[in-house]
């Protein structure tokens, strides 16, 4: 079993402020619920546009120690870089993603745009930046967290200002950041030649793998070396129960 070891980062929403008062954000909601060994590191107004004044993600991650013990690093955000052209936005990624596959070298890395507004004349920019967001972790071969996208699509989500998600958008987030972490690890996979797998998984989640993706992490350990991960989504074809 390899225990996780997580580096969140965020900006605002991940903070939980709001004009409303401070709610929980979704990366205290994901360590307290998953009980997960983490590191937290969030700023208002970041994210990976280098023009944004209050800095960026990547300036984020390089204040944090280089660990080979860091198994996940999860970025969530996006309402900020939605004025950021998509060569300022790429390039920002390219440069978070060199430096935590630099740091950390057995970390899984994935990305999540949760950013949006319930006001209408924001949503084609944050639109645009959903799409540099994919094409980012296409082209970084890290992974885009799909399931977390449209964790506040609702307008029951948002405080007073439209912008910041309340308690239940940010429970949202973290439940939908959460697929995204996993559980289940080692004695449950058996491969049965170079392209299949038999899967045994253990999980309160078990019955929703007919309808949903389940994110796998497999990893080969070599003594107490943790081989590089790889990580992502695995579609359930066939699921048999059994008593």
């Amino acid at each position: 079993e390899i225990k996780r070891k997580v580096v969140f980062i965020g900006d605002s929403y991940a903070q939980g402020w709001t004009p409303d008062g401070d709610v929980t954000g979704w990366p205290e909601l994901l360590k307290d619920s998953m009980n997960l060994n983490s590191i937290i590191r969030y700023r208002g107004g970041t994210g990976f546009t280098s023009t944004l004044t209050a800095g960026t993600f990547q300036g984020l991650l390089s204040d944090i120690a280089s660990d080979s013990e860091v198994t996940d690093v999860i970025v969530a955000g996006g309402y900020n870089d939605r004025y950021g052209t998509r060569e300022s936005v790429l390039n920002g990624m390219n440069e978070f993603c060199s430096l935590a596959k630099t740091k950390f070298p057995n970390a899984a890395i994935k990305v999540g745009m949760i950013g949006w507004s319930s006001h209408d004349d924001q949503k084609q920019s944050l639109r645009n930046t959903i799409a540099y967001y994919k094409e980012g972790c296409i082209a970084n071969g890290v992974t885009y967290m799909e399931e977390a996208e449209n964790s506040i699509h609702n307008d029951e989500y948002f405080a007073s200002d439209g912008v910041h998600p309340n308690q239940k958008g940010e429970n949202a987030i973290a439940n939908n950041i959460a697929l995204y972490i996993p559980t289940i690890y080692g004695g449950g996979i058996q491969k049965l030649s170079d392209s299949k797998y038999l899967i045994t998984v253990a999980s309160e989640k078990t019955a929703k793998l007919l309808i949903k993706n389940y994110v796998y992490d497999l990893r080969m350990k070599a003594g107490n070396i943790v081989r590089t991960p790889l990580s992502g989504k695995l579609m359930i074809k066939d699921t048999v129960f059994e008593d």
